[in-house]
């Protein structure tokens, strides 16, 4: 979830730099005037006075109504490149949000199961096979006579406590007939 959200505001972050890099701010904002009048065209019928729009053209600034801005060539000229441009933001943002998504996604997989193999950790280590741990402690010359199977009991342990719990036939009589 983080890894999505990071991606989320990281396509915004990249809109927003691919649009600063491609149109300027006087294109941008005029652009959004002509959308937003656009949204608009429907309801100007409701609205008793008309939003009277400052529209800047090269350092001049020129007042326009919604009717105005919305058949103004150059008002329409700047709305398309604001789309044009948008539109090639988005796609460009999509692209690198979706490689960084499986670059990022690659990577944590990779480090995960890196992370849940069987490893050494404090001197111990992991075996199903009774044999191999008969082994071990035999090699530490720990190992001793009385056995469970073919596991022997660590040496002098036998003096101390066994405790074996389990539920009905988890093998605790099994083990005590395998005691040897």
């Amino acid at each position: 979830n983080i890894m999505l959200y990071c991606l989320f505001i990281f396509f915004w972050i990249l809109v927003g730099l691919i649009l600063w890099v491609k149109i300027s701010w006087q294109t941008f904002v005029n652009g959004c005037i002509y959308w937003w009048c656009t949204t608009l065209e429907g309801m100007r019928d409701l609205i008793k006075s008309q939003p009277v729009y400052e529209i800047q053209y090269y350092g001049k600034t020129s007042r326009m109504n919604a009717a105005q801005v919305l058949h103004d060539k150059y008002m329409i000229w700047c709305g398309e490149q604001l789309w044009s441009a948008f539109v090639l933001a988005t796609v460009v943002a999509l692209v690198i949000c979706l490689i960084t998504f499986f670059v990022v996604s690659w990577i944590l997989g990779r480090q995960g199961k890196q992370q849940s193999e069987n490893e050494v950790t404090g001197g111990r280590q992991l075996t199903d096979n009774p044999k191999d741990v008969a082994r071990m402690l035999k090699k530490d010359g720990k190992d001793s006579d009385i056995r469970i199977g073919d596991l022997p009991i660590i040496r002098d342990s036998e003096i101390q406590n066994f405790c074996l719990h389990g539920t009905v036939g988890a093998g605790k009589s099994e083990v005590i007939r395998r005691l040897a």
